[in-house]
């Protein structure tokens, strides 16, 4: 997406109907992404031989059933569309759209391997649906019509696909993780990938944990090098809403990989291109996992002799990526600080990770950046291949913008946190380099508050002091007063002996 208005933009849409309000979103919203994916296939095979200057939805359509040869669509797109299952055909057929949704998905789904179980999650009489399942498609439809309005020509359905995922990501709360990664991290996080791969034209990315696959696809925003994608996603669901991602990004069947499964089960890949030139991570944080004993013989974890805790799987993850990164690869992996200092089996792991030298920078990023959570998080940088054994740190957490939902990092802030990345060296109050040794006394403790001092000392005003030292002065005569008014009291009724004013004082410390 390309601001903030379109996003609200967006929002207004799909709140436009109660049936799509906020509360059924997260229900409701991979059958809306799936329209949008399906509409962008429609109107692709339709353009491939409708003329552009036909704008008209019923002249398109009739244009398209005249024109329609199977075997050419087939050729050049790797699907087909029949004519009476155009998008334009779905609007008109109100009667029929969930009979011919169904055999449109079923016939995509038939004519590649490619395409294959694309739309399985997507259940048609589903009773996430309700009753009104009918109605509920027509309106999702219809909402899904109105993208071709003046007021979102300028948006590619690619931009329109990543910013539901956006819109209903927010809207869904904690329900929503995964849809969406913040755009300020997954932009800080690619382009410190891309500082690597300056001067590649092409490279290998691999994503263990893709969930809907933005993180990815942010690399193509600022790249021109031939990208090939290796991305894994355990959901099901998610799985399905990556693939289609990918595909209206424009990202060839040839240039992605991508598997339905588990990253902490069963490694991959397995077989064939086994590292890669990037690593590009957001797993989920601090997840229980399974950390059986006999993953102590995996090839991920045996150099290590320790597993990450079951209620902690955030280094299983790290070392999920670093097992499949090349000698002269970069990994980026965002996490919470917990994996910074926390002990046993984690500190462990730490330990070694600073003894292996593959630690390279740790960047602290600004809270509440996710909205679905506000812990303290952090960018960890790692390499396999380094010169010295120094740690970058990186105190970025006054970096962003206040939200009212949530936290975001400008164009300048990102910039900063990038430049102090390309020049490795101290400035005062964000950045500090650290030396093996440095790192041992603190007896590799990587908590960035031990290496990047960010205290400031408030300046007091004169103005103030002076009012201040005014104010003490008036409350050092006020009680002078009370004191000798007390002492003759004292003389009046016990005369002026030494010991009666002895008493009466001892009398005042109690």
């Amino acid at each position: 997406m390309k601001n903030n208005k379109q996003i609200e933009l967006l929002k207004d849409l799909w709140n436009s109907n109660d049936i799509l309000r906020p509360n059924k979103i997260i229900e409701y919203g991979p059958y809306i992404l799936s329209m949008v994916f399906y509409k962008y296939l429609s109107d692709r095979a339709v353009r491939l031989i409708v003329p552009a200057e036909i704008t008209d939805p019923a002249q398109v359509q009739a244009a398209y059933e005249k024109a329609y040869e199977e075997t050419e669509i087939r050729e050049k797109l790797g699907y087909v569309i029949e004519p009476r299952f155009t998008f334009t055909a779905l609007v008109t057929r109100a009667d029929q759209q969930l009979e011919m949704l169904a055999q449109a998905f079923a016939k995509i789904e038939a004519t590649d391997e490619f395409y294959r179980d694309i739309f399985s999650e997507l259940e048609l009489n589903s009773k996430k649906l309700g009753q009104k399942r009918t109605q509920i498609v027509l309106e999702i439809i219809k909402t899904s019509a109105k993208l071709n309005n003046v007021e979102y020509q300028e948006l590619a359905l690619s931009d329109i696909y990543t910013g539901l995922l956006q819109v209903i990501s927010q809207s869904a709360g904690t329900k929503g993780i995964g849809l969406y990664s913040p755009a300020s991290v997954n932009e800080l996080m690619s382009k410190l990938l891309l500082k690597e791969l300056a001067g590649k034209s092409e490279f290998t990315v691999y994503d263990p944990t893709m969930w809907s696959g933005t993180l990815l696809l942010e690399l193509q925003k600022y790249s021109d090098a031939l990208i090939k994608y290796y991305g894994q996603e355990g959901n099901s669901e998610l799985y399905d809403l990556a693939r289609m991602n990918f595909i209206i990004h424009g990202v060839n069947e040839e240039e992605q990989v991508l598997n339905n499964g588990d990253a902490l089960g069963d490694d991959w890949p397995n077989n064939g291109e086994l590292d890669f030139d990037a690593v590009l991570m957001n797993p989920p944080f601090s997840e229980r996992w399974h950390a059986d004993k006999a993953l102590l013989q995996d090839p991920r974890y045996e150099r290590y002799g320790v597993l990450a805790p079951k209620a902690k799987a955030d280094f299983a993850y790290l070392l999920q990526g670093l097992h499949h990164l090349k000698e002269k690869g970069t990994m980026a992996i965002i996490l919470p600080h917990g994996i910074l200092f926390r002990g046993n089996a984690e500190e462990k792991l730490r330990r070694q990770l600073i003894n292996e030298n593959v630690i390279d920078t740790i960047i602290g990023l600004p809270s509440n950046l996710f909205h679905y959570m506000n812990i303290p998080t952090a960018i960890v940088i790692l390499k396999k291949d380094r010169a010295t054994k120094d740690i970058l740190f990186i105190d970025a957490s006054a970096e962003f913008d206040k939200g009212r939902i949530q936290n975001t990092m400008n164009a300048e802030q990102i910039e900063k946190v990038l430049d102090a990345y390309v020049k490795r060296a101290d400035i005062d109050k964000f950045a500090h380099v650290a030396s093996y040794e440095e790192i041992f006394e603190n007896e590799f403790n990587l908590n960035i508050s031990r290496y990047v001092d960010t205290f400031e000392e408030e300046a007091i005003a004169m103005d103030t002091v002076v009012a201040d030292l005014k104010a003490a002065q008036v409350e050092s005569k006020r009680v002078q007063a009370n004191l000798y008014h007390s002492l003759e009291k004292l003389v009046d009724e016990y005369g002026e002996s030494e010991e009666s004013i002895r008493l009466f004082l001892k009398g005042m410390k109690k």
